[in-house]
């Protein structure tokens, strides 16, 4: 067999096999990807030739396929059960560079926090927050307020049972033109 062995599509060299030698005792299979020059090496010639006849296909149909080395390949493919299992767990889908793009952007913006210390020290400071309604929340303060009409002996109240009454009754009265409405919808501007 000669070498080096030329794997042509339509005229064009689209890989490259080479023999062993002294110095390299594998066959070799280079071929070029936009612009770079790919190269993978094999122990037996069956094995080579075959690599060599795939990638000229692959090649000869633009596959983007060969811009990857086998390294990149098995971590797409890897990444890609990743996301995979996460779709199967939430039901939300996220592409590959969708991913890689979210957490690069996250990685610059932490500088030299890792995203699970930002995601525990997050977590770690937000409250959930129970919807409740304006009627509600203006009762639950008018029953914590009666607690201050109340003295221990010998003292006087913090508040005087007229004046938690009085209150009381204005505070109902404010709650009445805020009917069917949350705490959390309202703003300074009124209804959201």
């Amino acid at each position: 067999m000669k070498f080096p062995k030329h794997y042509k599509h339509r005229g064009e060299t689209l890989a490259t096999m080479y023999g062993k030698s002294k110095s390299y005792p594998l066959y070799r299979v280079s071929w070029t990807v936009a612009g770079r020059r790919m190269m993978k090496a094999f122990p037996l010639y069956g094995a080579a030739n075959r690599y060599a006849e795939k990638m000229k296909t692959e090649l000869a149909k633009d596959s983007p396929a060969t811009l990857l080395t086998e390294g990149q390949a098995l971590d797409a493919l890897a990444a890609m059960e990743v996301l995979q299992s996460f779709y199967e767990a939430t039901g939300k889908r996220i592409s590959l560079h969708g991913a890689a793009v979210q957490h690069t952007e996250a990685a610059v913006k932490l500088k030299d926090h890792s995203l699970t210390e930002a995601i525990d020290g997050f977590l770690g400071s937000v409250v959930t927050v129970k919807r409740m309604s304006v009627h509600e929340a203006i009762e639950q303060f008018i029953a914590f307020r009666k607690t201050k009409t109340l003295a221990a002996e010998g003292r006087r109240p913090q508040l005087s049972f007229e004046h938690w009454r009085n209150t009381g009754y204005w505070l109902i009265e404010f709650g009445g033109t805020f009917l069917n409405q949350d705490v959390c919808d309202l703003t300074k501007l009124g209804k959201n």
